[in-house]
């Protein structure tokens, strides 16, 4: 079972990329096996915005291309929900959507925008 690395996933979700036509040919060889780590979710996620890439729309594909270890989907969208509409860094969004049925300790403000119940440190 190969993983698939960004740069991969980005070729093939992207819509021009120098690496495109060859990434195209290796997930049709190889759709059925492929997968990639929560990392990898992170990672693109970071560079998004440098790309100027929906981070919504860049989730959904990702989990409709290949499976994903470690990572739940649910999860991931409600991280990319808060960094699109939200303004959330990464971090913060992943921190706000694995918490966010229970609080969190933290001196951050950003999670009282998010919803997220906080027991501040200040």
């Amino acid at each position: 079972m190969p993983f698939a690395d960004s740069d991969f996933i980005l070729a093939i979700i992207k819509d021009e990329d120098w690496l495109k036509e060859k990434a195209t040919k290796v997930y049709a060889r190889y759709k059925e096996s492929l997968w990639t780590s929560g990392y990898t979710i992170v990672e693109i996620l970071l560079i998004s915005k440098r790309l100027n890439l929906d981070p919504e729309r860049i989730v959904v594909h990702i989990y409709r291309l290949l499976k994903v270890k470690d990572l739940d989907e649910r999860i991931a969208l409600l991280a990319a929900h808060y960094i699109k509409e939200k303004k959330a860094n990464v971090f913060d969004a992943l921190h706000a959507s694995y918490s966010q049925f229970d609080r969190i300790i933290s001196s951050d403000a950003v999670f009282d925008e998010l919803g997220i119940e906080r027991v501040s440190l200040m």
